[in-house]
């Protein structure tokens, strides 16, 4: 979707859509460097933040389990 600006201003996004109906929702910011006092402002490049909902009896196991793997991402700058 061509998603838009969020009411913050500092920020803007797109959705890739998915036919049932789960999403992901990409997030940039509108200047460079980001602004210093964003909550996301001073994260290193790469993923910073996700979230997710599931009717799944484990969701924290599947949220540890996404987290660890976002973690063990070998990030080069920039990307």
């Amino acid at each position: 979707t061509p998603g838009g600006r969020h009411a913050d201003n500092a920020t803007e996004n797109k959705l890739i859509c998915f036919a049932d109906g789960s999403y992901i929702e990409l997030i940039a910011f509108l200047s460079s460097p980001p602004p210093s006092n964003h909550w996301w402002g001073l994260k290193p490049y790469g993923i910073i933040d996700f979230a997710f909902t599931t009717t799944n009896a484990s969701a924290f196991t599947n949220y540890e389990t996404v987290s660890q793997r976002l973690k063990d991402i070998k990030w080069e700058d920039g990307e």
